[in-house]
Parts: C-alpha cells; structure tokens; sequence
C-alpha cells in the first residue's frame, strides 16, 4: 500500500468531505497532521489480477473434471473401455494444467472435444 493522497491539516468539513468524497474508493487515514488515502501499488494491482485469473481458470478447470467424473467412476457408465481412457487421460491433463505451462492462468484448459481432436 502505498498514499496516493494527502490533505495537511488545518482542514475544514466542506475540504475534508471533498477529500473523502474523491478519494473514498481507498482507505482513508486521520493522523495528527494530515488526511491520508491509501492505495494498492501497481504490482499490487497487477498481482491481484493474477491471482483472479488465476482463481477463474482453477474454477473452470474444477468443473471440467467433476464434468468429465461419471465417465471414470461409474463402473457401468455406458461407453467404451476405449473412450473411458481418452476421458482418463483427459482428466490427468487437466490435473496437470497448471503445472505443465507457466502462464496457465491466462487461459482455460481445453474442453475434452477441443484436447480430443488436438490429440
């Protein structure tokens, strides 16, 4: 965190409203001399989006296997021994996701059609 702002005190009602009023997206500070508004750095920001990224791509990746589940763990799931190992491997791809590209979080994971016919 670092201050993007600063109002010195002596500071009336209507200047500190202003200064509360434009920069009230951040957090506000009252220390003995002045009125502070408090904001993420850059690589802050920058880290954050990551992070949502990466949280976002994990989800779609989660939905993809509990998809993909009934095919591998119902025994008598209707579909070839042939195809349940195509979904078998599929799912260790997508296990394997963000482990096996370094910026993974920038895109989804294939769906099964799209790594089939890639493969």
């Amino acid at each position: 965190m670092e201050i993007k702002a600063i109002l010195k005190k002596p500071y009336n009602y209507k200047e500190r409203a202003k200064f509360v009023s434009k920069w009230g997206n951040y957090e506000i500070q009252e220390t003995d001399t002045e009125l502070q508004a408090w904001g993420r750095t850059q690589e802050e920001e920058e880290e954050l989006v990551i992070v949502s990224q990466r949280i976002a791509v994990r989800n779609v990746r989660n939905e993809y296997l509990q998809d993909t589940d009934k095919f591998v763990s119902v025994p008598d799931f209707p579909i070839t021994e042939e195809e349940k190992n195509k979904y078998i491997e599929y799912r260790q791809y997508l296990r394997d996701y963000p482990d096996v590209n370094e910026d993974w979080y920038k895109q989804n994971p294939k769906t099964f059609k799209e790594w089939k016919e890639g493969d």
